[in-house]
């Protein structure tokens, strides 16, 4: 570890709602980072979204506020303190290695002409907390060091300098859910560094179902989400089209005609067909969640 990592001043964020156990968890692998934050703070609706115990750490801080990730983030962040010099923000359920912290912060420390990264998630979904550490575990045999320039981020692990938060903050239109808020915030940095993926920052997403936008809800937000974005201007009309709105409609129509009781795909189909009857046939002028 090089002197400057010894004495880096950053803080994580994780945003939460009622998963208390979940929430614990990911927070114990914060606390045992290789390069430790000065500051996690969690940013919740209710006081039993955390259950803490005797004896806690002192860098954990706790506030509280309106639901939605975007407001979350965007309360926590506006606390941070004025000698903190990068954030990252956590999903509630990752799996992290113990180093994951520190490769981020080198990425953003030896290049000035970064603003953001985000890391590799080695599984997303579909995976239990001892099943991740298992796999994490056995990823740390070889990991390639690259980073890949990209106009996104993935919003459950992004590493940030503070000045990102600075100039440009999360979209609080993006209500609840609010699928895309991570993109968005992403196009938005791009026109003050470079944002991209770092290869050898690697994790898991656990993706845990409670907490998480019903079928009919998210399949709406899969139309009106990109859809305010194009409005606003960051999202150009072809990546709504076609990377969004008929890619998401034609699978969850297969998937429901396939019969997949994995996931509520008719209720998202659903959600899809009454988002394209709100864009073409009542021209909303705000974005529907609103």
């Amino acid at each position: 570890m090089n002197d400057t990592l010894k004495s880096v001043n950053y803080t994580v964020v994780i945003v939460s709602s009622g998963r208390a156990q979940i929430l614990r968890d990911t927070v114990e692998d914060v606390l045992a980072q290789t390069v430790a934050p000065r500051e996690i703070i969690l940013s919740t609706i209710k006081q039993d979204d955390w259950v803490g115990q005797n004896g806690d750490d002192t860098r954990i801080r706790h506030i509280y506020g309106r639901r939605g990730i975007p407001m979350q983030l965007n309360a926590a962040l506006d606390t941070l303190s004025a000698d903190v010099e990068y954030f990252i923000v956590f999903d509630d359920d990752v799996a992290l290695p113990t180093d994951y912290c520190e490769r981020a912060l080198c990425w953003l420390i030896e290049n000035a002409d970064m603003i953001a990264l985000d890391g590799t998630f080695i599984r997303d979904g579909g995976i239990n907390r001892l099943e991740a550490d298992t796999l994490l575990h056995q990823d740390r045999i070889s990991r390639p060091h690259s980073f890949k320039e990209r106009n996104g981020l993935y919003g459950c692990n992004m590493c940030a300098r503070k000045i990102a938060f600075e100039r440009e903050r999360f979209d609080e239109k993006l209500e609840g859910y609010a699928w895309l808020f991570d993109l968005d915030w992403a196009l938005r940095l791009t026109r003050h560094g470079r944002v991209g993926r770092a290869s050898d920052c690697r994790m898991v997403h656990l993706m845990a179902e409670s907490g998480r936008a019903p079928g009919y809800k998210l399949g709406y937000m899969q139309v009106m989400n990109p859809y305010y974005l194009y409005r606003k201007g960051v999202l150009p009309v072809r990546e709504l089209s076609f990377r969004f709105i008929w890619k998401h409609l034609a699978i969850n129509l297969f998937k429901t005609l396939s019969g997949d009781k994995k996931i509520d795909r008719w209720g998202r189909l659903r959600g899809n067909l009454f988002g394209l009857r709100d864009v073409f046939f009542r021209n909303p002028k705000r974005h529907a969640q609103d």
